[in-house]
């Protein structure tokens, strides 16, 4: 997701080190200008719709706008020590997985908070932590009610309610890329749907996809990046050219569920089938941060052009994009939940790469950073610069940055460990 490959860019360097004094000066304590100069990089290049190359590698060294900062001597140490097999018996091709979501056969009843999260269901601060993982079911089936999928469209409520439970059954048991998280985005891309005025520009099919898009967006995480499954020449990695390697997955097994396990889309006609799969294939890509800089480019041309058309589908892209990092816009207490989580899962990926001798990339190097520094090295040069953005682009979501720059600023009152 768009978090977890955020954070795979380099960031601020850890706040204090073991051996510092509390009443050294931060700046005192950071060694190496360069996470920020990366960031600093990003942030212009970004903005000007480039491709991200780091101001800390040589210039012919083309990076994604998120892929983590190596140096060139890692890089030869990688070339020189680190050549695993093509074949799929290689141990580089495998990955030990975290298990599948379990859950009981039969449709859940709801719990004794379910009514009052039921009215929760349009706000910005929903928390989805605090509810139960069948609750969370019954909050997307209830969501599909609210935009009139099953009333408007031809499908079944059956088979939605089992298309449900396939896409809970496909999300592994991480930290972070899980089942809690797939609802999140599906609640907040709704909210911010709503707040922003784009559910009531698009048509009904529309509205379908668009949620589909968001429940479906993480199918079968690894709980590990991209770059991570490129760098060993996994099958995933191997099957998609090393690009957009995880989306593609999510989109394609998002499309094996509705195909083939649950019949969801048997009653679409063929026009309307097709016009579905563009929107959801469509917004599930546009999560894969290595697009973010394209985004933010489109944003800007088109605030710099009175006469652009309107395009929902691009609205939606967007919208899927800020509900897939929101979680520095929740309340502070919440966000922090969510903070812990992905730092998690990012130091265990950082733990593999120990192990397996290669280098670690820097923000899952446990070693080395803090997690409040990942959070305001992430809000500081991500989350507020795109949010701000975003908010020019749609006006009624202003208020999104403040919330996140607020957080920021309690982040750094906050100890290097959790």
């Amino acid at each position: 997701t768009i978090l977890s490959r955020a954070f795979h860019s380099s960031i601020l360097p850890r706040t204090r080190s073991p051996h510092r004094p509390k009443n050294v000066p931060m700046a005192a304590a950071i060694l190496s200008p360069s996470p920020v100069q990366h960031f600093q990089d990003f942030r212009r290049r970004s903005s000007l719709g480039e491709p991200h190359v780091s101001s800390t590698l040589p210039r012919n060294r083309s990076l994604t706008c998120f892929e983590a900062h190596i140096s060139s001597q890692s890089r030869r140490q990688r070339s020189l020590h680190y050549k695993p097999s093509l074949t799929k018996q290689s141990s580089e091709s495998k990955l030990e997985l975290p298990q599948l979501e379990e859950q009981e056969s039969s449709w859940p009843r709801p719990s004794i908070k379910f009514e009052t999260g039921k009215l929760m269901l349009r706000s910005l601060d929903f928390n989805a932590l605090q509810f139960s993982a069948d609750d969370l079911m019954l909050f997307v089936l209830e969501i599909f009610n609210e935009i009139g999928v099953v009333q408007n469209l031809s499908i079944d409520e059956e088979r939605l309610k089992k298309f449900i439970k396939a896409a809970r059954s496909c999300m592994r048991q991480n930290h972070y890329h899980n089942w809690a998280h797939a609802f999140d985005v599906v609640q907040t891309t709704y909210a911010f749907a709503l707040q922003s005025g784009t559910m009531g520009k698009l048509s009904m099919l529309q509205k379908f996809a668009l949620v589909v898009a968001a429940l479906c967006h993480d199918l079968e995480h690894p709980g590990v990046s991209n770059q991570f499954l490129i760098a060993r020449r996994h099958e995933l990695a191997v099957r998609y050219n090393d690009r957009s390697v995880l989306e593609n997955h999510h989109a394609f097994r998002a499309f094996q569920l509705m195909n083939d396990e649950t019949q969801l889309l048997a009653d679409l006609s063929k026009d309307d089938y097709f016009a579905f799969r563009a929107v959801v294939i469509s917004c599930v890509l546009s999560t894969d941060m290595a697009k973010h800089g394209d985004y933010v480019r489109q944003v800007k041309a088109s605030l710099q052009d009175p006469e652009a058309a309107e395009d929902v589908l691009f609205e939606c892209k967007l919208l899927i994009k800020c509900a897939d990092i929101s979680n520095v816009t929740k309340p502070f207490a919440v966000a922090r939940l969510w903070a812990q989580r992905i730092t998690r899962e990012l130091f265990e990926q950082g733990d593999r790469e120990r192990a397996d001798g290669t280098p670690v990339t820097a923000t899952c190097d446990r070693e080395r950073q803090s997690p409040s520094a990942l959070q305001r090295g992430f809000a500081a040069f991500i989350a507020i610069p795109y949010f701000e953005t975003v908010e020019e682009y749609m006006p009624k979501l202003r208020g999104l940055s403040d919330r996140i720059r607020a957080n920021a600023e309690q982040w750094a009152d906050i100890d290097d460990e959790f």
